[in-house]
């Protein structure tokens, strides 16, 4: 009896699952959730719609304690803009649906953080702005219901290896 509870709790052990996703793993997922809106329209305003296209999320390759998310917009009066959003994701402090009155199949997810430890880089018209803030949305696949919680544990999970890798401030409170 006791060989096989030690055999079943093996097998378990070997079970790869959530906790266990490395951070590469991680940012994959999150990366082929994001390509789920590849495409699609979204209204912008009661006057506006866009087509997201150029959806991404990896480690930014000038500095591996942050992550860049972005994506393209293409406005239906023929504009159009680029956003990245850069941020180490250990200043995660919220990840909320944003609502909004919309039918559209692509939702929006805001990511907050704690202080103004994000910067967001758009360029319109070969112009590149930067700005600081504490919070961004990305779109995401809303018609699945469960797809914002996996957003949100992912996201979550991803801030707990950066957290992991950094180990224990002194200072923190």
């Amino acid at each position: 009896m006791k060989t096989k509870l030690m055999l079943a709790f093996l097998m378990l052990l070997s079970f790869k699952g959530f906790s266990q996703l490395s951070t590469n793993e991680t940012i994959n997922y999150l990366n082929k959730k994001l390509a789920e809106c590849e495409d699609l329209q979204r209204t912008y305003n009661d006057e506006y719609t866009y087509i997201i296209t150029g959806l991404g999320f990896g480690i930014d390759g000038s500095n591996s304690s942050k992550v860049i998310l972005s994506y393209n917009r293409k406005f239906s009066d023929g504009t159009a803009d680029e956003l990245q959003y850069i941020f180490d994701p250990t200043h995660i402090s919220e990840v909320v649906m944003k609502e909004d009155s919309y039918k559209d199949a692509v939702g929006m997810i805001a990511l907050r953080f704690s202080g103004k430890t994000m910067i967001t880089k758009q360029r319109v018209n070969g112009k590149v702005t930067d700005t600081p803030g504490d919070a961004f949305t990305f779109p995401y696949l809303r018609t699945e219901p469960i797809n914002f919680e996996r957003f949100k544990k992912a996201l979550m999970h991803l801030k707990s290896l950066y957290a992991a890798k950094k180990g224990t401030d002194p200072f923190a409170n």
